[in-house]
This record gives structure tokens, sequence and C-alpha cells, in this order.
């Protein structure tokens, strides 16, 4: 596997599973071949058992003030706030903060060329770039090509988001044992285990 050094925002797997047990799998034959052996980056940590509190606290982001979800999420997200409601979980609202710097630094990350690779390879497939990647592309004011320097630049303010969501999720104790569980608004990738809560 080639390194991933040259990216700033470390791409990852997923979704891995839709329940508890088959992440337990996943992870624990990954982690079986002890893969830092070739990835010197990854930290040899093997799979351990994770044990649950009793009593569980889950957040929900009801919109992240700026993709708001369709109806229909929403409609779903109030049935399952009722069903961990009616199964004594402990929920909080998560309010969105900072969510706009961290979103332009994002972007600006994710395509420190300009975008120019991923217009290659749409050329090279003899595609046309489809309307949404367009937007986010070439219509926006945070994706350019960017010299090292000005890469540095955006790479040092995108520490500085990341450290603020621990403290805010460690100020919920979202982190107490259970590694952070958060219910999804539908836009970003989900945590919460599919199975029934017994």
């Amino acid at each position: 596997m080639k390194r991933l050094t040259k990216y700033r925002i470390m791409p990852t797997q997923g979704p891995l599973s839709t329940s508890r047990s088959g992440l337990t799998l996943f992870m624990s034959t990954y982690l079986s071949t002890s893969p830092w052996i070739d990835e010197d980056y990854l930290v040899p940590i093997p799979w351990r058992p994770v044990s649950l509190p009793p009593k569980l606290k889950i957040a929900i982001m009801w919109s992240d003030d700026i993709v708001t979800p369709h109806p229909p999420v929403t409609r779903a997200l109030r049935i399952v706030e009722k069903a961990l409601r009616e199964k004594g979980v402990e929920l909080v609202e998560w309010r969105p903060e900072g969510h706009d710097e961290a979103w332009n630094i994002t972007q600006a990350l994710y395509y420190e060329d300009g975008g120019r690779r991923v217009e290659g390879l749409i050329k090279e497939g003899g595609e046309e770039m489809l309307p949404l990647t367009k937007w986010l592309i070439k219509d926006n004011e945070n994706v350019r090509y960017r010299t090292v320097e000005e890469i540095w630049d955006v790479s040092f303010p995108y520490s500085v988001p990341l450290s603020f969501f621990l403290l805010l999720f460690s100020s919920l104790f979202l982190f107490l044992n259970i590694g952070g569980v958060c219910i999804d608004d539908g836009v970003h990738s989900s945590k919460l285990d599919a199975t029934p809560i017994d």
C-alpha cells in the first residue's frame, strides 16, 4: 500500500458495518494482520472489546446549519429519538459550532491542486463533470491551486477545529467508555448501531 503522507486529511474506509458485531468482526480481522508492519503511520494497537456503560449518552444533530436534512431524514431521526428514549438512552442535542470554518478549511485541503487531478480523471474517462462536482470544485472560492506555502497556511488552522471538537465532545461526556456515539443528520457518516438495545 502506498504511504498516505501526501494527504492533509487522511482518507478512511467506510461505512465499515451496520452493527457492533459486524464492526468487531471487520476490525479484529483487519488488525489481526498487523497492518502497522507495512504501514508505518499506524499505531500498533490490537482490537479491544468495548464495554458499554450502563446508560448510553447519544447526541443528535438535527442540522449542521450548512445542509438541512430532507423531511424524511428528519422524520426518521424523530422515530429513532423516540425509540431510544423509550429504551432509557440519554439524549442531548448537538449544536453545530465552528462548522462553517471547519468546512471551508476542509474544502481547501481536499483539493489543494484546485481540483486538477479530479478534472484529469474525468476527462481521461471521457466523461463530463456533474453539476454537484462542478459546484464543489469550479464554483468554490475555497478551491484553487495552492503553493506549498499556502498549503502550510491552510493546514495549521485545520488542527484547531480538531482540538475544539474533541473538547466539545469531552464536555458532553460522549467519549466516556464508548468512543463517541452519534446519530447523524443524514449528511455525514453515522456510527449508531442498528441493532436493538436490550
